[in-house]
């Protein structure tokens, strides 16, 4: 693993940081939204792209398990506007994504999977892992007061979405593309009229991972 460490951390120049999205963007995500067979050919295409194998630690598909098509994102906060932007996707073993939802893993009993990968990926002592979770768990806490604009411009040229053509939708009609969370069937469809662009892939000078620092 030390391997793929060092190379992941070359290409971005960052770490592997626990994560959990707002509680009020829950279940409001590609998936979401997308239809079953796009979502299905987006993740496949995703784990082809990174030869079959996690992009953040390098595991290959184990078990037939295969690999998990992680929505990296970016919440941007502005004049008191706030926007949660697509940055791209990227395919994770079920380890590294479990980090990237350390809230639903502290849920389900898997806190100390998290403490461990980050851990192993970022060679850091438990002590550094967990004051990482602690600061995603206070970032969760400040987000989760506010409604967030849905920015997926990065998907342009893939799919138009009727009434919405900038792909960049107000928080009060987010809702109108369904929730997975809240079982929620989505109201606008995408209509399809082009292949999914090679910069959902080429995440590298748009990682929304925070930078590595002394914490």
């Amino acid at each position: 693993m030390s391997v793929v460490w060092q190379r992941f951390k070359e290409r971005t120049g960052l770490a592997l940081r626990a994560d959990r999205l707002p509680h009020t963007v829950w279940g409001s995500n590609l998936r979401a939204f997308l239809p079953r067979s796009r979502w299905q050919d987006l993740s496949r295409r995703t784990a082809e792209r990174a030869d079959q194998e996690c992009e953040v630690c390098g595991r290959g598909q184990e078990g037939g398990s295969g690999l998990e098509c992680n929505e990296m994102w970016e919440f941007l906060e502005a004049e008191g506007v706030h926007v949660q932007r697509l940055v791209g996707v990227i395919a994770m073993c079920e380890w590294c994504h479990l980090t990237q939802h350390s809230g639903r893993a502290d849920m389900i009993g898997r806190y100390d999977d998290v403490v461990a990968v980050l851990m192993g990926v970022n060679r850091w002592t438990e002590l550094r892992a967990v004051r990482d979770i602690t600061a995603s768990t206070t970032e969760f806490k400040e987000r989760s007061q506010f409604d967030w604009d849905l920015d997926l411009r990065v998907l342009a040229g893939w799919f138009d979405l009727p009434d919405e053509p900038s792909l960049l939708i107000p928080a009060d009609r987010r809702g109108l593309l369904g929730n997975a969370h809240a079982n929620v069937r989505a109201e606008i469809r995408p209509v399809f009229n082009g292949e999914v662009p090679v910069g959902v892939w080429e995440w590298d000078e748009r990682l929304p991972m925070r930078p590595k620092d002394a914490r």
